[in-house]
Parts: structure tokens; C-alpha cells; sequence
């Protein structure tokens, strides 16, 4: 059981499988909120300059704080940006449907000054922004349950750490302060040394919500990361699901087991993954009853992980 109760809060409706072209038109909308980090707040290796994080308060997903002391946030639920102050508060919005990118851009600009706002150099799927186009109007209901899906996600992803003995690095976007240092060279201190666990962010490449726990360097396989989160949707699986995957990929052909509903993914990457379909498909189950399904899941999975990498 986890620490303390969590609403999960997906419906299933509009059915998983149908929240494709919504995600993706999110997923260029996040690209504005990571463009504003990656031209204001100063870069850091890790790229969590350009990253987003969930705001329970304002619904929404936000990026960093800047030298106006603003952040920029995307609402997904209305497919809308949104300047926070300091505190959390809204200043601006800016509704996107029928802007292009380029206006979104020079709103931002205008909003948080900068004039630098890129589009992103990296792989995205296509849609019509990418080709000088507007945002078109996006199924309202398919944008509601993606928000709950990030919401219920940041939820079950504080819990999982929260339950664990992690080292945490608990900063603003964009900052290593406080970061654990390395593992000691002594392998007595090692042994003591817990994993390192980083905050919750949402990553603008893929849009997925995650934390990386580090293993230390004194495992008998060398160090190794687990990466535990939730994608909304990709090439993978055209649909939401949370997976939990070990680095470097083992190489045995056998696997342990995981929970019912849960499977291997072997294709490309390997991870532990559960669909939304699986989650939802005991249709009798209560909202706190699927909750359990994915702490269930994110434990067992975690843990198997862990025993592949030799920890």
C-alpha cells in the first residue's frame, strides 16, 4: 500500500487509444514553455532548464523560473499558456487554437522578455505547427483527460519516492544545487550509499513525466539509472502508460515476473510497462483500486530493475 491515498483520476473517456492527435498538439505546445527555459534560465547539463513541472494548483504544466520572476506554464486542459508570478498566481494567457508557433513565440517573448525562442532541434512528431500552420481546435475531452493523467501521474511518481529511501534533489528547474555528490570511493561508504532520486519533470523530447533514480557506483554491475515514469503516448504504444526502465539494458532473455496486466517491452528499449488499457481493463474497479494497480506495478517493476542491474 502506499503512503497515503491518491485519486486516480483518468476516466478512460475519450478511450485511451483516441488521445493521440490531442497529446501531439500538447506535445508542440510544450515545445513554447521549453524554449522560454532553454533562452532564460541558465543551462545545465542535464537540460532541466528547458524541463516542465506539474502544478497541482493551477493545473498546469510549468517550466522554470525566470530572471522577471514569471514562469510559463501550459494548461492542458484548455490548451492554453499561462505566466504565473512567483507565487502561482496568473498574470497572462494566451489561448492557442488557431495561433501559429511563431505567435506563441513572440507572445512568450513579449510576456517573459526574450527575443531567442527556438523551435526544438530534436525529433517530434509531425503535425501542422511544424509546417508554419495554426493550432486547430483540439477535442476538449481528449485535452481534460491528459491533463488528469499528468496529474495523477505526478501523484503516484511523488508517492513512489516519497515510500523510498532516496536521496532527493528537490531544486527549481534548471539548478543542481543540493545535488548529491558522488558515491564515496571507500566500498564500505558505498554499501551506505542510497540511490539518487530526481525530481519529477516532465521532459519536452518525449513528453513524458518521470524521475531518474541513480544507482550508486559501487553495485556490482558499475553504476546503472532506473528510470520510472509516465509517457502519454508515443511510437512505442499509441496510447498512456507508466514503465519503469533499467540502464543499461539487460542482456539476460529472461526477465522477472511482473504484476497482471504488466509486460516486458524488448523492442528498441527495455522496460517494464503498463498500459492505460490494462489499467482500465477491470471495468468494475474503483478509482482507488487502479491507483494501487500502478503503485503495485511501479514497486515490483522497481524492483526488478534494481536486481537486473546488481543492485
Amino acid at each position: 500500500m502506499g503512503a497515503h491515498p491518491i485519486v486516480f483520476e483518468p476516466l478512460g473517456r475519450p478511450p485511451p487509444a483516441a488521445l493521440t492527435e490531442a497529446r501531439v498538439a500538447l506535445h508542440w505546445a510544450v515545445q513554447v514553455v521549453a524554449a522560454a527555459g532553454a533562452a532564460l534560465i541558465p543551462a545545465v547539463p542535464d537540460d532541466s532548464h528547458t524541463s516542465l513541472e506539474w502544478s497541482p494548483a493551477g493545473r498546469l504544466l510549468v517550466g522554470g523560473m525566470t530572471p522577471r520572476k514569471a514562469r510559463l506554464g501550459l494548461r492542458p486542459s484548455d490548451f492554453t499558456l499561462v505566466v504565473v508570478d512567483a507565487t502561482g498566481n496568473p498574470q497572462r494567457e494566451l489561448p492557442l487554437a488557431g495561433r501559429t508557433l511563431e505567435a506563441a513565440f513572440a507572445w512568450t517573448a513579449d510576456a517573459l522578455g526574450s527575443s531567442a525562442l527556438h523551435e526544438p532541434s530534436y525529433e517530434m512528431p509531425d503535425h501542422i505547427v511544424a509546417h508554419g500552420g495554426a493550432f486547430g481546435a483540439t477535442d476538449p475531452d481528449a485535452l481534460a483527460e491528459l491533463a488528469r493523467w499528468y496529474a495523477s501521474a505526478d501523484a503516484l511518481l511523488r508517492d513512489f519516492l516519497a515510500s523510498r529511501p532516496y536521496a532527493r534533489e528537490d531544486v527549481e528547474p534548471g539548478t543542481l544545487e543540493g545535488f548529491p555528490g558522488p558515491p564515496a570511493t571507500d566500498s564500505s561508504r558505498q554499501a551506505e550509499t542510497p540511490p539518487r532520486a530526481s525530481p519529477v519533470r516532465c521532459w519536452p523530447h518525449h513528453f513524458d513525466i518521470a524521475t531518474l533514480v541513480s544507482l550508486p557506483g559501487g553495485a556490482p554491475s558499475g553504476a546503472g539509472s532506473i528510470g520510472v515514469g509516465l509517457s502519454p503516448g508515443d511510437g512505442s504504444y499509441a496510447e498512456p502508460y507508466f514503465y519503469v526502465t533499467p540502464w543499461p539494458y539487460p542482456q539476460s532473455p529472461t526477465l522477472p515476473g511482473l504484476p497482471a496486466g504488466a509486460a516486458w517491452h524488448q523492442s528498441g528499449w527495455v522496460g517494464a510497462v503498463l498500459t492505460a488499457t490494462a489499467i482500465f481493463r477491470d471495468a468494475g474497479g474503483s478509482p482507488a483500486a487502479r491507483a494501487e494497480r500502478v503503485r503495485e506495478f511501479l514497486d515490483v517493476a522497481a524492483r526488478a530493475s534494481a536486481a537486473l542491474l546488481g543492485g
